[in-house]
């Protein structure tokens, strides 16, 4: 420790800084402030250990106050440490500062069996308590914590930064401290590192508040809900207005064609039907026209007048020269024009259904490509609007089904 002659208003700060330290310390048991300009200027730091109760924190610091100012009656910078409380100034800069040095370590005097063992449970329960100062809740700064030897003892173990420096300056100032364990007190079954800015002991006996420790460990947060997705979005309004407007267009359009292809399919089946029958009525009079001499009404200049009677119920005068006609007699009426006029006449229909049924049945086809599209275009219209589109699709859709109205579809 560099000593330095304290006179003159430096000294004056100093007494009535340290004067005020104790009665200004915080729930916390840390207290850190400055007096005076430089060259004069003193930072202070008073820190208690954690599991003490506040006013006991106050008679330790006003103790050590009293104490530092006896033993180091000259020197600019000090530092006291006690069991439970330290107090440290300085000329210079010392507030949130890290420190290593100056440092003090002090250990029993009796030994532990199976030091491997002892130390590789000590080391599990430095680490988790070095984690838990540094990086933990608590606004002291510190950690403590029991760890069973199953070939010994319990260990018990304490570790506390001051609250003004880092959580990465409290990590490494604890870590320096617990590498120099077996190097200065190899074997030993309590050890104390004492720094400037942390503090590590254990012991194998109790020697902390355990009622204070457990009082001042932080709450364990709850754990968080899963969080849970959430829906989707509802699809605008407008979008659901443009599917229920193509809906009541285009549905409507789609059975008003299916009507008509059914209304198409059956005038084709009846005319099928009719046509049928004429062919039926022409086949049995090529087949079954017949010349009866029956109710012979009169007799004529050129021999007897038959009734020829049809399978249609038509009657028809023939005239000839006998029952026996002669064919090769120019006077004689030809009794197979009957037959020729049937013939043509059934021919003529036949070209007449083919023309119509052709007709028919492009109509027919044209009808169902049309109401393919509109299904089509049904679909594609349902797929879009599942989900979002942009205004320029909707725009192209409002379009088509413009078209499609212009189009009686």
């Amino acid at each position: 420790m560099v000593i330095t002659q304290v006179i003159g208003t430096y000294k004056t700060n100093l007494d009535s800084l340290l004067s005020s330290v104790s009665s200004n310390i915080d729930i916390n048991g840390f207290y850190n402030t400055s007096m005076g300009e430089n060259p004069d200027r003193v930072d202070a730091i008073a820190l208690c250990r954690a599991d003490l109760q506040p006013y006991q924190c106050r008679d330790y610091i006003e103790n050590a106050t009293a104490m530092i100012l006896k033993l180091c009656p000259h020197q600019k910078q000090a530092i006291l440490w006690h069991e439970f409380c330290m107090i440290r100034y300085s000329n210079e800069s010392i507030l949130g500062t890290l420190a290593y040095f100056p440092y003090k370590a002090g250990h029993s005097m009796q030994s532990v069996p199976n030091q491997d063992k002892f130390y590789k449970e000590l080391n599990i329960l430095l680490d988790g308590l070095r984690n838990q100062a540094a990086y933990g809740s608590s606004p002291k700064k510190f950690a403590a914590a029991v760890r069973a030897d199953p070939d010994y003892r319990t260990i018990y173990a304490f570790e506390q930064c001051t609250p003004d420096i880092s959580p990465e300056d409290c990590g490494a100032c604890l870590e320096q401290s617990a590498l120099i364990i077996q190097d200065c007190c190899s074997g030993a079954r309590g050890v104390r590192i004492l720094r400037p800015s942390c503090y590590l002991r254990f012991e194998t006996d109790p020697f902390y508040n355990e009622t204070m420790v457990r009082i001042l460990e932080p709450v364990p947060k709850p754990k968080q809900p899963v969080p849970v997705p959430a829906p989707a979005p509802p699809q605008p309004r407008k979008d659901n207005n443009t599917t229920r407007t193509v809906l009541i267009i285009t549905i409507p359009n789609v059975v008003c064609l299916i009507l008509a292809l059914c209304i198409i399919i059956f005038l084709i089946m009846k005319q099928n039907h009719k046509r049928s029958e004429k062919l039926q009525i022409g086949q049995a009079n090529d087949e079954t026209i017949t010349v009866e001499s029956l109710n012979n009404k009169r007799q004529g200049r050129f021999g007897a007048i038959y009734k020829q009677e049809v399978l249609n119920g038509n009657e028809t005068a023939v005239k000839g020269s006998s029952i026996d006609l002669d064919h090769d007699d120019p006077r004689v009426v030809d009794a197979n024009y009957e037959e020729r006029l049937v013939k043509k006449i059934k021919e003529e229909c036949m070209e007449e259904f083919k023309e119509m049924y052709s007709q028919q049945m492009k109509s027919f086809e044209d009808q169902l490509s049309i109401m393919n599209s509109q299904i089509d275009f049904l679909k594609s219209q349902l797929s879009q609007s599942e989900s979002p589109t942009n205004s320029g699709v909707r725009e192209q859709d409002r379009d088509r089904e413009l078209d499609i109205q212009r189009d009686g579809y």
